[in-house]
């Protein structure tokens, strides 16, 4: 493990899961502000994203150089690969919703989203557990478990919304179908935090 000596994969892991909070925080900020398909939340997000890819990065090029690391590389890159992806997929909420010139988020994908907060919240105390394993695992697991919980109630809330929708009369198939494409993308964000943790999860078992 590091030991203030060379790069630090938990603060760099860290680092990356603190952009995907913040990149969840400002969708939700803007879906209760009714702001949430401007091209300025779109390039805030963007922003973060960016830094977030850099973070991402980093971590890449150390696991390529570094003779020692803290865990098997393959893992620790897919961790790094995991946790970026829940970056991008939140920024895509941003984009698909400018895209369609879409302002309000339905009921289902608001209730998703606050869930996808609470998410990467428990992934993040999760990384914060990962330099102390094996001592840790029980803890660590219980935060894996929290997310999988959301992701999991991510998917119910997915599925009654778009069952409700299609048998919804009055309502015209262009509206239908924006509707179905946000609530996907919301429902890809819980599916990328989840897959973060499952990479978690694999170095925990190699591990302990």
């Amino acid at each position: 493990m590091n030991k203030n000596r060379g790069f630090n994969y938990y603060d760099a892991y860290l680092k990356q899961v603190d952009y995907a909070l913040e990149l969840a925080c400002n969708l939700n900020d803007a879906i209760s502000a009714g702001d949430f398909g401007s091209q300025e939340l779109m390039g805030a997000l963007h922003v973060i994203e960016n830094d977030a890819d850099e973070a991402c990065h980093e971590v890449q090029r150390h696991l390529l150089a570094d003779f020692v690391t803290p865990f098997e590389r393959r893992g620790m890159m897919s961790l790094a690969n995991a946790l970026d992806d829940m970056s991008d997929a939140l920024e895509d909420v941003a984009i698909q919703a400018y895209s369609f010139h879409c302002r309000d988020m339905h009921p289902a994908g608001a209730a998703s989203m606050a869930l996808v907060v609470e998410a990467i919240t428990s992934l993040r105390d999760a990384v914060l557990l990962l330099k102390s394993l094996p001592a840790r695992k029980d803890d660590l697991g219980r935060c894996l478990v929290d997310v999988q919980d959301k992701e999991s109630e991510c998917d119910r809330i997915f599925i009654r919304a778009v069952h409700a929708l299609y048998g919804e009369e009055g309502i015209g198939a262009e509206r239908r179908m924006v509707v179905h494409a946000i609530l996907s993308a919301v429902e890809q964000c819980a599916d990328a935090v989840e897959g973060a943790a499952e990479q978690l999860e694999f170095i925990m078992v190699e591990n302990c």
